[in-house]
């Protein structure tokens, strides 16, 4: 099964160092030859099981560390655009509803219309393209994400729910 396109595929043959084996081990690197043309495969696209897909989602909450924002656009606010980094895909994100920021002194949650850089806080993403992505808690290899804009990770942070 391949997310987020939901084409079924199958397990043609597993290489490791172009020999042609029967299995691998956690940990091993290995080609892997599928029923489906190299067409049907794209960066970011998650090989997983039938009963149990990796959600292809247009928005998501994340939970954000706001390391080094761009010295012309100081705080993050509703509306910022940038490009995500989760797992192996490269999506277009803009922040549609900035929910809280979290006090760095009292652990609190604090409603406030923007966030500037050294601040956590909590944003609802949205993209346009669906994207695969888990629970930071549930998978964190595809649950971690990187913002960027203009060439420069501004946040680190994870997917804490899938909307």
């Amino acid at each position: 099964f391949i997310s987020p396109t939901r084409k079924r595929t199958k397990v043609e043959a597993i290489y490791i160092n172009d020999e042609k084996v029967r299995s691998a081990k956690p940990g091993e690197n290995v080609n892997v030859k599928f029923n489906l043309n190299i067409e049907d495969f794209q960066k970011g696209f998650v090989v997983c099981g039938i009963n149990n897909p990796c959600p292809a989602v247009l928005e998501f909450k994340v939970q954000l560390a706001l390391i080094d924002l761009l010295e012309h656009r100081q705080i993050y606010s509703v509306g910022y655009n940038a490009v995500m980094h989760c797992h192996t895909a490269e999506v277009e994100v803009s922040c549609r509803e900035l929910c809280y920021v979290i006090d760095e002194k009292t652990g609190k949650n604090i409603r406030r219309p923007f966030a500037k850089q050294g601040q956590q806080c909590v944003v609802k993403l949205t993209t346009q393209l669906s994207t695969c992505c888990e629970l930071y808690d549930e998978f964190p290899a595809l649950g971690r994400i990187t913002l960027r804009d203009e060439g420069k990770t501004i946040a680190i942070g994870k997917v804490i729910e899938i909307c």
